[in-house]
């Protein structure tokens, strides 16, 4: 697969930079080169976009025009981001997306987490970049799936 995947971003922020790069380089792994645009740039033709968000920014999502486009969203946000998620995908859902990939990511810290502040952990960066390979293969219609036993032992001679 050698096709550009568009990565939407609604900001600017700084940890939400750090997960998209991540994002980026799962991308890179199929072969497939992440290309990175600001809210108001035009898609380029293509079957699926990640959007990169920082909180649930409706006026941003309403003027994307993602109809019939596969979608997987990256959503950076301490606090009720599950219910924010859930809200996100259901408003694309309803304008004729089709939401094939989801992550949450929760900056850690107490303090800073009430602030919208706070630092991924090693591990979110890590899952950023499968779902970054995930959501490429996706959109590319690939399959990833491991064999079963039964397809392992097929070729046995059977008494």
């Amino acid at each position: 697969m050698s096709a550009d995947v568009p990565v939407m971003l609604n900001s600017g922020d700084a940890l939400l930079s750090q997960a998209v790069a991540s994002v980026a380089e799962g991308v890179g792994r199929t072969g497939a080169k992440a290309v990175l645009l600001k809210a108001g740039q035009p898609l380029p033709p293509c079957s699926g976009v990640i959007l990169g968000l920082k909180g649930f920014d409706q006026a941003f999502l309403k003027q994307l025009s993602l109809n019939g486009l596969k979608i997987a969203i990256l959503l950076v946000h301490a606090g009720k981001g599950k219910a924010e998620l859930v809200e996100i995908t259901r408003l694309l859902q309803d304008d004729g997306a089709k939401v094939e990939n989801t992550l949450l990511l929760a900056p850690a810290g107490f303090l800073l987490k009430a602030l919208g502040r706070g630092t991924l952990s090693e591990s979110d960066l890590v899952r950023a970049a499968g779902f970054g390979e995930r959501s490429a293969n996706a959109f590319a219609g690939v399959k990833i799936s491991r064999k079963s036993e039964k397809d392992r032992i097929s070729g046995y001679k059977k008494d």
